[in-house]
């Protein structure tokens, strides 16, 4: 198992866990502590795979407050009625509701990148369910208001500077209309996402990266994957390195248009044999013998051994 941090600080100030209420938000920033960094459980850089992860997108009105929960003396939940007036992705009632953390009452008790929702405003959300027509999100990427039929991420909203919206996550003004179409192409076509860019192992460790392969609406076959290292200067394909075993589950696959399948690749190295350093693995497939594609996420081997670490007192 993947060994996450070889030293644990814990802060002084509040220690929050939220993940068995709302969506995973991991270590939140509090409006009125102003020290420390949001964490969430998940980001994303672009709209494509933003979209390839989101089990519904909605576009609709903040109604009212159905009710707020508190967890603990300064942990709070306000779960928001929505009005869903457009669904760009998935299937979802008239009116849903909507966690977020905080309460009206107490903004202090708010995310400083996420802050709560207005009544009456409109938004264009990425959500995942919670409970039965309850959903939640991770983060500000997953969240836009709409103003007179334009697109602001929620930088441009925000009075500080808390959060900075990636390049190509970044509307200020943008059409709605093409928002839209651009959130249809991307549907329209085959992605292949892991919220794994990057991982990092000690030699003898091993980990498991999460792959998502999304069809569109007329693709329909057998798949095939196959992994290979590719050259960091030149580009050119290699074998795998000594001392790493890279395998994908299921290996192999039949597909159906507008699914989502989901697979695991999973990385073992042997402490002895890996050398230390960067590795670039291309994790490949192949619908039917006519659509390929690809994605690439780059191996950090550390220096350290794994049973330096667990032999220590």
């Amino acid at each position: 198992m993947k060994v996450s941090s070889l030293i644990l600080t814990i802060p002084i100030l509040l220690v929050l866990s939220i993940t068995s209420t709302a969506c995973a938000q991991t270590n939140p920033k509090l409006v009125n502590s102003g020290k420390g960094d949001v964490s969430w459980a998940k980001g994303w850089t672009n709209l494509s795979d933003l979209v390839t992860d989101s089990p519904l997108i909605v576009i609709g009105e903040i109604v009212k407050v159905k009710e707020t929960i508190q967890q603990n003396e300064r942990l709070y939940f306000t779960k928001f009625f929505f009005r869903v007036d457009t669904v760009l992705k998935g299937q979802a009632a008239n009116q849903i509701v909507i966690y977020q953390t905080g309460t009206p009452d107490k903004p202090e008790t708010g995310i400083m990148d996420d802050p709560l929702f207005k009544i009456g405003d409109k938004y264009l959300l990425f959500l995942e369910s919670n409970e039965p027509d309850t959903y939640c999100y991770y983060g500000p990427e997953c969240r836009y208001l709409i103003a007179t039929d334009k697109v602001y991420s929620i930088n441009h909203v925000l009075d500080n500077t808390q959060y900075i919206a990636p390049r190509t996550l970044d509307y200020n003004g943008f059409s709605l209309a093409m928002f839209n179409a651009n959130v249809k192409e991307i549907l329209n076509s085959v992605r292949f996402y892991s919220s794994t860019n990057v991982t990092r192992l000690l030699r003898g460790e091993a980990e498991k990266a999460s792959f998502v392969l999304a069809t569109n609406y007329s693709v329909e076959g057998k798949v095939l994957f196959n992994i290979n290292r590719v050259d960091s200067k030149n580009g050119y394909l290699m074998p795998v390195t000594d001392g790493m075993t890279l395998n994908i589950v299921p290996n192999e696959l039949y597909v159906h248009p507008n699914n989502d399948y989901h697979l695991i690749l999973e990385i073992q190295t042997d402490e002895q044999n890996i050398v230390s350093g960067e590795y670039l693995i291309n994790v490949n497939y192949n619908i039917g013998g006519t659509i390929t594609g690809s994605h690439q996420i780059k191996v950090i081997i550390d220096t350290l051994k794994l049973s330096d670490i667990k032999m220590r007192p």
